[in-house]
């Protein structure tokens, strides 16, 4: 993964380019983790689907205005973003419930996609630290 260049302010760019793949990697190893590790990592009250989901689809795509990615990478990051799009249909209204994250086997599909992608970046396979930024902006529902 390359940085981007900018005509902009440089410093601004870093920095939010930096942070658009820490919350990328956090995404990853989230969706790459055990159903109780997922859970875990929101506080009560989050739409826990809701936010694995939304995460992921917004820093994988926000991740090439700041990063030049390999093909490879690129891939990674389709194939789980076109297997959750498949998924969104009313006849798999049961997988958006945080029950399946245990239950329901395309969870385990998730979970082999992520971690695919996050060897194809080099991240590590880990469970990250619980999401403070709920408690911290007031996000709880």
């Amino acid at each position: 993964m390359q940085r981007k260049e900018t005509e902009g302010n440089i410093e601004d760019w870093i920095r939010s380019g930096d942070w658009v793949a820490l919350q990328l990697r956090i995404s990853l190893q989230v969706l790459a983790c055990d159903s109780q590790n997922q859970i875990n990592h929101f506080p009560p009250g989050v739409d826990i689907i809701g936010e694995l989901y939304m995460d992921y689809w917004g820093y994988s795509q926000a991740i090439g205005t700041y990063w030049e990615i390999s093909e490879n990478q690129e891939i990674r990051l389709k194939t789980l973003r076109d297997y959750f799009f498949a998924l969104d249909d009313p006849a798999y209204e049961d997988f958006w419930t945080v029950e399946a994250l245990s239950t329901d086997p395309h969870w385990e599909e998730i979970r082999s996609l992520a971690k695919k992608a996050l060897t194809a970046f080099n991240w590590p396979i880990e469970v990250p630290p619980p999401d403070t930024d709920f408690i911290k902006k007031g996000k709880q529902r």
